[in-house]
């Protein structure tokens, strides 16, 4: 059965689907911005992701190098949901005062919106975050904190977080997640940026669900995690490929800028590179689920992996 969503600030509805069937395609809302053509003539760079510090018990942004070297925090008053802007010369990023925009060490950071979970346009204008003001919903906003539209609005049973924008701007991929009182459960959808039918690409089950995923810098194919692996769909919905790893479905992922890697984390324990080639996991540093002696509980709340332009 079809479910008619609100979609804000467009010409027309979104229709919620679970086939794959085509759509049609809308004016998006950064018409005439350029679009990335998802490759990045540089290297992978720093790896960010925020968890709980040890010192005062806030969630701080952390950067590491992909080889494991160099931990350090970049956020000394709270901090989460990293996201690196597509030159990597800046960082979005959200607190409890809002969302940010850094440069790439999260210095001179300025408020642009009230939410979290921000994604960049891929010309690197504009970010679509989540936000429950002063509706809960999905919102697309200037890098300057103009121009701030509300995009999918939640209803009584279904809430949408995690927008993430595919690479040439046509696409936000984002959670639904559904709770009827004595169920939940969370998929993943995809909806062109100006309206039209959402598609279910991943359904989560009752048991585990779906969280977050993060499309390839090509923008061919989304990654997304779920209990005991990294599974990896084309734009049509169609499997690619499944990843085991250890943990549950709880965590965060990004793909590396050259699209090789996956850096991930789930309740296993540790900040972690998938090589897509090989299947190979690498560990890079311990994240322990309490601070002990605190006890204090530790959870990651994003993680970005920052393209480095020669």
């Amino acid at each position: 059965m079809s479910h008619v969503l609100r979609w804000l600030g467009v010409a027309a509805a979104v229709v919620l689907v679970t086939s794959t069937a085509s759509y049609a395609h809308h004016n998006t809302p950064w018409r005439g911005l350029a679009a990335s053509d998802g490759s990045y003539p540089g290297r992978n760079g720093l790896i960010a992701f925020s968890r709980n510090a040890e010192t005062t018990g806030l969630n701080e942004i952390y950067v590491i190098r992909p080889d494991g070297t160099g931990l350090r925090r970049l956020t000394s008053g709270g901090g989460w949901d990293p996201s690196f802007s597509p030159r990597g010369s800046r960082l979005a990023f959200a607190s409890q005062n809002g969302i940010f925009v850094a440069k790439a060490d999260a210095t001179r950071a300025r408020r642009v919106a009230v939410g979290r979970q921000p994604d960049w346009s891929p010309d690197g204008r504009r970010l679509a975050y989540s936000s429950w003001a002063p509706t809960e919903g999905i919102y697309v906003v200037n890098v300057d904190g103009t121009g701030r539209r509300l995009l999918l609005a939640d209803d009584s049973e279904t809430g949408f977080e995690e927008p993430r924008i595919s690479p040439d701007g046509a696409l936000i991929a984002f959670s639904r997640f559904f709770s009827n009182g004595t169920t939940t459960n969370r998929d993943i959808y995809v909806v062109p940026v100006g309206g039209g039918h959402a598609r279910r690409l991943v359904k989560g089950d009752d048991e585990s669900g779906i969280d977050v995923s993060s499309w390839s810098p090509d923008g061919k194919t989304l990654a997304y995690l779920a209990a005991g692996e990294i599974g990896i769909v084309d734009r049509s919905g169609k499997r690619i490929h499944s990843y085991p790893i250890r943990g549950g479905w709880h965590g965060a992922l990004a793909y590396s800028p050259d699209g090789r890697h996956i850096a991930y984390w789930n309740d296993d324990g540790w900040i972690s590179t998938l090589d897509l080639e090989t299947g190979v996991t690498t560990h890079l540093a311990s994240v322990p689920l309490t601070n002990a002696p605190e006890q204090r509980s530790v959870e990651i709340l994003g993680i970005t992996w920052q393209p480095v332009r020669r």
